[in-house]
């Protein structure tokens, strides 16, 4: 289209002056354009900062080759593939220029849909790139899997969502894009297995292209792919999509809130455990599967500041990241006491933790009365049992304790284990005893002092009553304003003997020996007598045997579910005072969404689009298409008429059968955004 008779500047001229027109003409150029122009071509068309006119021209110059030429001459055809090609480089270097991007596009799926490959599904996947219409390749691809009766894999499924305008994607999708790729494959896999199944539906695929150049008067060239179902025309399986969509959405929140306020802490620990686990790197994992590894058989103690040392978390922990914490503890099957949501706001550095192994995802309820009461009567035994030196705790004390919790039937199997974990931390960090205290003090006075005898009792199960758990008792007594005397008489009140508030004195096989001020030991155990073997623990002992005393043991546990019967009621008021119709937790809102277009659904953008990427439309091709989308064809054309003449003055549409779809460049570019 060059033409060597015109005038051209004989000095060098920059490429990034603005030199053309909208629609550029070599014959109506400037002599400086013309001279850039050729200077642009001269220079192997490589220039990224450039007037867009020169690579519009020599872009016509392609089209009328590719689609007036070749329809005649050979040469032509067989020059379309080195044209792609070039169009291909051209569209890598100026791809940030949204008309080219747009046209450049669909000129090249019209060439490529003249030969169609089979099964491009288990093929290379395509970019995914957010654009109207979808790339050609994905198209084909769902065309080709609904006709197969081949499921939608979700690798595929994650490109269409990403590439579909008519997709509402939330703020932590666009933020977080390669966490949601990796959340997004993992639920739709947990919801459709292999992959959802697509219909073959009416709309035929369709491959349609309007020529840039005005020469050409903006020409439709166009090409049915009979053989092949249009399948994002459908709106039942894109509903399923935006539905894992704004499930992952809603998971990636707090993450995506975190880095929004710090972004230069995405990847660190804290900002790593607000993800879904699924989207953990490797080393977060490991370090989880070697926390589980270790508490798998034996409950693990350790302090706080060490745990977060471990998952390389720095303090302060929000409660939402606290909230992550317990979410990833849960999904990997550890538990912690105390827990991360047993409102608490922060934990101390030095304050200590168990971790315990769980069954499964822990949903035990540990917020009921009864399970509160059990708390405290464990706390309570552990103020007695670390009475003396730790060392003792080893196995006779710690056996008892646990033995104990495991006969509450009363409880569920997770709460029994939950309460072994808080024993344990009772022993390592023991409890207040003014904490108690203040927690027992509304009781009765017959209340506890039936918790008290529990607690002398409990003391005197394992057959050895040393002189600090009598000390403690009597902290215990008095802290609960009861007589202490009461408590002399409730330790030997199970052996049935006589006492009287001055001395006591009372000697077993154990060689145990009591006083007014408590018990003393005087010697050993006899060889081959049991150190435990003592008839307040439920067992008689003689020479050659040992026989548990079961009426004993019947009565202890009694005992036992009698006191934890008055604490659950003790807890029961507090748990009804302190939440009396108590105010739903304040949600934070989901991140934005994009605001509809032009006031539209969903449904009726796609519809929209749909129509533009064609000039012409047959009546029936229509009312398929509505068919497909679930709408009425006649309501559909004249609502979105309406909008359009309010917005642009120009009807969208003119004509019955065929309808010609009037196209508006700035409808086009808007809906290409």
């Amino acid at each position: 289209m060059i033409d060597p008779s015109l005038e051209v500047t004989s000095h060098p001229i920059d490429l990034i002056l603005k030199l053309t027109s909208y629609w550029p003409d070599y014959a109506t150029l400037h002599p400086d354009a013309r001279r850039a122009y050729l200077q642009w071509l001269a220079g192997d068309r490589r220039e990224k900062e450039i007037d867009i006119g020169y690579l519009f021209l020599f872009y016509y110059g392609l089209e009328r080759r590719a689609l007036i030429d070749a329809k005649e001459d050979s040469d032509a055809q067989a020059d379309i593939p080195s044209i792609a090609r070039e169009i291909r480089r051209l569209l890598a270097i100026h791809e940030s220029n949204d008309s080219f991007r747009n046209y450049a596009t669909a000129f090249l799926d019209y060439l490529e849909s003249a030969t169609i490959e089979p099964e491009i599904y288990v093929q290379t996947l395509p970019k995914a790139r957010r654009s109207h219409p979808l790339p050609l390749r994905l198209r084909i691809a769902l065309g080709q899997l609904a006709v197969d009766r081949q499921p939608l894999p979700a690798e595929w499924a994650l490109v269409w969502v990403l590439s579909d305008p008519n997709r509402l994607l939330r703020t932590p999708v666009k933020r977080c894009v390669e966490a949601f790729a990796t959340l997004f494959k993992v639920k739709y896999s947990e919801l459709f297995g292999t992959g959802m199944r697509l219909r073959a539906n009416q709309t035929r695929l369709t491959i349609s292209y309007r020529a840039a150049s005005g020469k050409l008067n903006g020409m439709e060239f166009k090409r049915q792919l009979n053989h092949l179902p249009e399948i994002s025309a459908q709106s039942a399986p894109q509903a399923k999509l935006q539905e894992v969509i704004d499930l992952c959405a809603t998971l990636l929140e707090p993450y995506s809130r975190f880095i929004a306020r710090h972004p230069e802490r995405d990847k660190s620990h804290e900002a790593l455990l607000l993800l879904p686990s699924a989207c953990w790197p490797d080393a977060l994992t490991s370090e989880f599967l070697a926390l589980q590894e270790q508490s798998r058989h034996e409950m693990r103690v350790m302090r706080f500041d060490g745990l977060m040392e471990r998952l390389r978390c720095s303090p302060p922990l929000t409660r939402e990241m606290l909230s992550a914490l317990a979410s990833a503890f849960s999904i990997n099957r550890i538990g912690m006491a105390p827990d991360f949501e047993e409102g608490r706001k922060r934990f101390k550095p030095d304050e200590w933790v168990v971790l315990y192994p769980v069954e499964d995802e822990d949903h035990t309820p540990w917020n009921t009365p009864i399970y509160q009461g059990c708390v405290t009567t464990v706390e309570l035994a552990c103020l007695v049992a670390l009475a003396d030196d730790i060392e003792r705790l080893a196995v006779p004390t710690l056996t008892r304790l646990t033995d104990q919790i495991d006969s509450w039937a009363h409880l569920l199997p997770g709460q029994r284990q939950r309460l072994k974990a808080h024993m344990r931390l009772s022993l390592a960090q023991p409890p207040r005893l003014t904490t108690l205290k203040k927690r027992l003090q509304p009781m009765t006075l017959d209340a506890r002092h039936a918790v008290a005898k529990f607690l002398a009792h409990l003391a005197e199960a394992d057959g050895i009553i040393t002189p600090g758990e009598v000390k403690q008792l009597e902290r215990i007594y008095q802290a609960l304003q009861l007589d202490v005397q009461m408590l002399y008489a409730d330790l030997h009140g199970v052996s049935a003997q006589r006492l009287d508030n001055k001395s006591v004195h009372r000697t077993h096989a154990t060689g145990v020996k009591c006083a007014d001020s408590g018990i003393t030991h005087e010697m050993a155990p006899s060889p081959g007598k049991p150190r435990d073997a003592h008839p307040a623990a439920g067992v008689e002992a003689d020479a050659s045997r040992v026989r548990l005393d079961f009426a004993r043991i019947d009565q202890l546990q009694q005992e036992t579910e009698s006191v934890t019967t008055l604490l659950a009621q003790l807890f029961a008021g507090e748990t009804a005072e302190a939440h009396p119709a108590a105010e739903p937790t304040r949600k934070a809102e989901p991140e934005s969404v994009e605001p509809p277009l032009f006031g539209l659904s969903s449904e009726h953008v796609a519809f929209l689009r749909h129509l533009v990427m064609r000039p012409t439309w047959s009546r029936q091709e229509l009312s398929d298409l509505a068919a497909d989308m679930d709408l009425m064809l006649d309501g559909t054309l004249e609502l979105l008429n309406d909008v359009i003449i309010g917005l642009f003055e120009m009807d969208l549409y003119e004509g019955e059968d065929p309808v010609e779809i009037l196209q508006h460049q700035p409808l086009l570019e808007k809906l290409s955004a």
